[in-house]
């Protein structure tokens, strides 16, 4: 770390910086490795989760201070910086811009700075006037934001790959030639949908651009050959069935329509025994593969009938006495579920944890008083987060499936909704929460989403109108969700925040 062992005079004060790694630290990580880290930015994050000092020392992490929370004040920003820099700490670097700003940009231009940047921060100098000018709920207002371009990278397009899901949605994927996107040889970006393919006028050998959005995720900018001679699939890629169009808000959209279709049947059965569903551990897909293509499992119910093939299941190559049992002592396990794991794992079209959840708190985790409801066309739009298309959805499902649900419900004992956090006076009840970015405090958004919904918050996985908070630690993050959030005049906090609300 560049920090020093003590400041160079007594001070009661409050900081507010960044930990980054240089390029030429990271390329010197690098260098020893085999498989070498894709960014110096996931790197840094990922060594400041190891809570680990000595790892940071030994990858040289390095830390800025950007601004003055509290404990001195010059009244403007550049005296504040260099207060700090006579503190010894490392600030970060700065100039006064006056109305030119070409020196601003050639200075810290990402090709020749030596440090990880992705923009710039104009902020005025003048800090009174700056913090007279106020804020909104996601930044103060003396400062703007400005993000590089994103670089594009030219490939040629070599194919295109479409794969059937559990909905029967087919989902186009461009294949091209490997391109190192930011550290990351990639292959592969997806297309969206058919609408998506018809907008880049695409075609086989085509010369396209692809870039990393927002620094994670590759995309297809755009198409500089336009041959516009991709052909959509007059057959499901798995099983050879029909296929037809659907326009979905706008958009086109490819659907296999054969229910034996096997790749459907893969897809919703590997759902099923997933971590957020009935949650059968060990349950892997290449295990659900062997068990369809052994003739064993054609339904969900049919995974708690396989006892009677355990003989030749551990006689199978890849699996033993010790690992079937294991996997059957789970599949037992499993009987004891809940009722939003249950409506979750059915995959019904449109209906996820969050509407999943919202049926269960309104029944109170009652399987029965659900399914009464259910086959008798009950109006789930009268709760809250349900519109029509997903009620019609609901109601379309049970009609064709009502049979095998109950059927399947009779293996399981439900457990009751488990009641709200009682030790605490906070409630969240009509509150709308979204989640985005790195957490610090939370291992994971399933443990922060478990927290607010035992507040009776709720949380979703879109900013709109109808949402009061999004978390997010990067309030100055380009994200879409970040973007989406000031639109809307959305509130945004960061963990530490949401934390200060429930306590």
């Amino acid at each position: 770390m560049n920090l020093p062992v003590k400041l160079r005079e007594p001070a009661n004060i409050t900081f507010r910086g960044e930990c980054v790694i240089p390029w030429d630290t990271f390329e010197e990580i690098n260098s020893e490795l085999e498989e070498t880290y894709s960014h110096p930015r996931n790197l840094a994050a990922g060594t400041l989760r190891q809570l680990d000092a000595n790892i940071a020392i030994e990858r040289k992490l390095e830390y800025y201070v950007f601004d003055i929370v509290d404990g001195f004040e010059s009244g403007n920003l550049i005296g504040n910086y260099a207060y700090v820099a006579d503190l010894d700490m490392p600030v970060v670097e700065h100039c006064m811009v006056r109305g030119n700003l070409k020196e601003c940009f050639s200075k810290f231009n990402p090709e020749n700075f030596r440090l990880p940047v992705d923009g710039l921060i104009y902020r005025y100098d003048d800090t009174g006037y700056g913090k007279s000018l106020g804020a909104t709920s996601h930044h103060p207002l003396d400062m703007l934001a400005l993000k590089w371009q994103d670089q594009l990278y030219e490939t040629k397009l070599t194919d295109i790959e479409w794969n059937t899901s559990k909905t029967g949605l087919i989902n186009p994927v461009a294949i091209f030639e490997p391109v190192d996107l930011d550290g990351a040889i990639t292959t592969r970006a997806t297309l969206h949908n058919v609408s998506y393919i018809e907008d880049l006028e695409l075609g086989i050998g085509d010369t396209i651009q692809i870039y990393r959005s927002n620094m994670v995720i590759p995309k297809v900018h755009a198409n500089l050959t336009k041959s516009n001679t991709w052909m959509i699939p007059d057959k499901c890629p798995c099983c050879g069935g029909m296929v037809e169009i659907h326009n979905e808000n706008g958009s086109k959209t490819l659907h296999c329509c054969n229910n034996g279709c096997g790749a459907k049947l893969l897809s919703r059965i590997v759902h099923f025994c997933s971590k957020n569903a009935i949650n059968i551990e060990e349950m892997s897909e290449a295990t659900v593969e062997f068990l369809i293509n052994k003739g064993w499992v054609s339904n969900f119910k049919d995974i708690y009938d396989l006892k009677q093939y355990t003989g030749e299941w551990i006689r199978c190559s890849g699996f033993g006495k010790k690992s079937v049992y294991k996997l059957l002592d789970n599949i037992e396990k499993s009987k004891n579920t809940t009722l939003d794991r249950f409506i979750y794992s059915l995959s019904v079209p449109l209906i996820g944890r969050t509407a999943s959840k919202t049926i269960s708190k309104y029944l109170s985790g009652d399987f029965e008083d659900f399914y009464d409801k259910w086959i008798n066309n009950y109006n789930w739009a009268l709760l809250d987060d349900f519109g029509a298309i997903m009620n019609d959805s609901m109601n379309n499902f049970v009609r064709h499936n009502f049979l095998w649900v109950k059927e399947l419900a009779d293996e399981f004992t439900f457990e009751r909704q488990k009641e709200n956090n009682k030790n605490s006076n906070v409630d969240l009840s009509g509150k709308t929460f979204v989640i985005t970015g790195s957490l610090n405090t939370f291992g994971n958004r399933d443990e922060l989403k478990e927290l607010i919904e035992s507040f009776s918050g709720k949380v979703s996985g879109s900013v709109s109108a109808k949402t009061n908070y999004l978390i997010n630690n990067d309030n100055l993050s380009s994200s879409s969700k970040n973007k989406k959030a000031n639109e809307l005049k959305v509130t945004i906090i960061s963990e530490e925040e949401f934390l200060h609300m429930i306590k």
